[in-house]
């Protein structure tokens, strides 16, 4: 699989951290050529990736500003020529329900998770139609894949990105496109430990509900990134790979925000 990724330029969306972050640096150890983006300081990831010995640039600002995803692809475009492989990995989430969250924060989210996302396609989808074909990658979540209480920005966003998705498939495939979800359980990142925060949660309440007692980490879900991009995923088009240590398989019933995190 590693030969796959050297020298094909890999576009990551809210790279500063976490499975971005993971993201970033596993395409780097193979090989790639990356154009990274994120709200925060894109510095600390773009310096690993290239002590890794990858050309690395990054871009910062806010994905919900339809701005931010032309530069991100004219970016790759002026320093590299094309866009190989698509990876919408920015997104964020809030408490509130159907009664509670406030429509500004229901856009704020959807703004973001699917918007951005939808943006950061529909660009780079005539890019790789020129150049023979790509794959397009969006990390989702479990919980987008039932209904969350307590969570209706983030659940309903993530669940629009899966149908997203589903839907790029069926247009772009014959274009050598492929579109594909990863979709993670709880994650050891950041925005984890914002969950736990926000819920009164702990890491042994994530760790109940998981069949193997694991928390996943953000290298297991960059590694299902890299494989759903790789020439061995040819055949898989429109499918959501979970990576929650077998939660969804049970068809357990979370506690609010055990859903999943970007």
């Amino acid at each position: 699989m590693a030969d796959d990724f050297d020298g094909k330029v890999v576009v990551v969306t809210g790279a500063t951290s976490g499975i971005g972050f993971a993201t970033a640096l596993a395409f780097a150890e193979k090989g790639a050529r990356l154009i990274l983006s994120g709200r925060a300081s894109l510095d600390p990831i773009v310096s690993r990736c290239r002590t890794l010995g990858a050309e690395a640039f990054g871009l910062s600002g806010d994905l919900a500003k339809a701005e931010l995803s032309r530069s991100i692809i004219e970016e790759a475009i002026s320093r590299f020529g094309t866009v190989d492989i698509l990876i919408n990995n920015a997104g964020f989430g809030t408490s509130g329900g159907v009664e509670t969250v406030k429509e500004e924060q229901l856009r704020a989210v959807w703004d973001v998770n699917f918007l951005g996302a939808f943006r950061m396609s529909r660009l780079a989808i005539p890019i790789m139609r020129e150049h023979g074909g790509g794959a397009i990658l969006f990390t989702t979540a479990l919980a987008g894949m039932y209904g969350m209480a307590n969570a209706l920005a983030y659940s309903t966003s993530k669940a629009a990105v899966i149908n997203l998705c589903k839907a790029m498939a069926m247009e772009v495939s014959r274009d050598g496109i492929n579109c594909n979800c990863v979709s993670p359980g709880p994650v050891d990142t950041p925005m984890l430990q914002e969950a736990i925060d926000a819920y009164g949660l702990s890491r042994e309440d994530f760790q109940a509900v998981s069949p193997t007692g694991r928390i996943a980490t953000a290298q297991d879900v960059a590694h299902a990134l890299l494989f759903l991009s790789s020439g061995a995923a040819r055949s898989i088009n429109g499918h959501v790979l979970v990576v929650d240590n077998g939660m969804y398989a049970g068809m357990f019933t979370p506690s609010p925000a055990c859903g999943g995190a970007s």
